[in-house]
């Protein structure tokens, strides 16, 4: 009942993007109930008022499933997520114009700073292309703002080079930076005023309001693939935290959470043994373990008690590989996170 009240409150703001998320699985064929329950690429995790939220990435469009990115929720750490609401279900007009055969699912939403949502658009994984967009939270609502932020058309000649994973943070003195990027992670500053990066304009090799922070970690002709860049500042420093392997293929994924830190947000980022995280560097932080197979997606969060931790989402071993949401708690030993995998 009570998480009803909260979905009501929601929706009072405007319906026109948000329904409940269970609805539009009731209305599947066959009905998507439980046991069907699952959650890719999570955001991290925010509190708004008594509730704890995620977004994630929306779901294959078939099946009667119409959802372009979810929002999921819970009361506490001990409680399970639910679905709660269904953001985009009608494609913004600029990803006709930008991806005409997009087919309405997006990826890899996140929370930024001050509420809005970032996510990703992108053309599939048969076409080349993908884009940067943003929904602006008012009045708990979010509302598409109409157009790219940023968007990658094969910008890079000798390396596949996306604009997915978005996120936004905001660094020690002020300013917000966009990180994004599959094969090469590149981040500009951010303007929430414009709603561009600060000087409007998309990401190209050359551009000097670019800059480029991680690959991965084969050699530059072959450097192997990056993406689910994440980058949290703590104790003055900006902690990147990528993903190397691959996802989305259940148990036989190979994701796994790969960590360097800096003292500028624009890098260079360096791992544990001074490797630039440009040149294959990247410290191991969070790999398959105990059923949960290619954790990905690292977001942090601060519980009430200050506590610090690492969510990601993995392949259930014991859930024919489904993704799921779990959380690590986080130490920070001699300028560096450390797991605790038993708390």
């Amino acid at each position: 009942m009570r998480l009803f009240l909260i979905i009501l409150i929601f929706l009072k703001a405007g319906a026109a993007i948000c329904s409940p998320l269970i609805e539009i699985y009731s209305k599947m064929s066959p009905e998507f109930d439980e046991s069907d329950w699952h959650i890719h690429d999570p955001s991290r995790i925010i509190k708004l008022g008594n509730f704890e939220y995620l977004a994630a990435t929306g779901k294959a469009q078939e099946d009667g499933y119409d959802c372009g990115l979810e929002l999921w929720t819970r009361e506490d750490r001990e409680k399970k997520w639910s679905p709660f609401l269904c953001l985009l279900q009608e494609k913004p007009i600029w990803i006709y114009s930008e991806m005409p055969n997009q087919d309405g699912a997006y990826w890899a939403p996140d929370f930024a700073p001050n509420g809005d949502i970032v996510y990703s658009v992108s053309a599939g994984f048969e076409e080349t292309g993908s884009c940067v967009g943003i929904l602006r939270r008012s009045d708990k609502n979010w509302t598409d703002i109409g157009r790219p932020v940023t968007c990658a058309f094969d910008p890079h000649e000798k390396q596949e080079v996306e604009a997915i994973d978005p996120s936004i943070f905001e660094a020690f003195d002020g300013r917000n930076f966009l990180v994004t990027g599959g094969g090469l992670v590149h981040i500009s500053e951010f303007d929430f005023n414009s709603y561009e990066t600060v000087s409007g304009e998309w990401y190209e090799p050359d551009n000097d309001s670019w800059f480029e922070i991680a690959r991965g970690p084969g050699d530059l002709d072959d450097p192997d693939w990056v993406e689910a860049a994440y980058v949290y500042p703590f104790d003055g420093f900006y902690y990147l935290f990528v993903n190397w392997g691959a996802c989305c293929r259940g148990v036989e994924s190979t994701y796994n959470i790969r960590v360097g830190r800096s003292s500028s947000p624009t890098g260079p980022y360096f791992d544990k043994e001074g490797i630039d995280m440009m040149e294959g560097g990247g410290s191991l932080l969070v790999k398959s373990f105990e059923n949960k197979i290619g954790p990905g997606h690292a977001g942090v969060k601060i519980d009430e008690d200050h506590r610090y931790f690492l969510s990601f989402h993995y392949y259930d071993a014991e859930f024919d590989g489904k993704p799921w949401v779990d959380e690590l708690e986080i130490l920070w030993r001699n300028g560096w996170p450390e797991i605790l995998f038993d708390y």
